[in-house]
């Protein structure tokens, strides 16, 4: 078992994790939370969250696509060579996301 293959697979799967629960996150709970604040405190918030945010998409995104190249790449394509249903699924994947 090569252990490099199992450990790259953390960053993938953990970026998607952030990702998506930070999503979640701002749309169904902070999201009505700043609705009710006050204006003068209202004005301001959510642009210094999403600045914020933002730069953790950013290099979340970068993760998540350099690790799944590796991951699809390095680890999964010879483990699936000669296999002509693999190359038309994960081009799929690819292009989907």
């Amino acid at each position: 078992m090569d252990w490099f293959a199992i450990i790259s697979r953390w960053p993938h799967v953990g970026t998607a994790i952030i990702i998506v629960g930070g999503t979640f996150f701002f749309r169904f709970i902070l999201t009505p939370a700043i609705a009710i604040l006050p204006d003068p405190e209202r004005a301001d918030f959510p642009q210094r969250i999403l600045r914020a945010w933002k730069k953790v998409v950013h290099v979340g995104m970068l993760l998540f696509i350099v690790s799944g190249f590796y991951n699809s790449l390095v680890v999964a394509l010879p483990s699936h060579k000669g296999n002509k249903l693999y190359h038309p699924l994960i081009g799929t994947k690819i292009t989907a996301c």
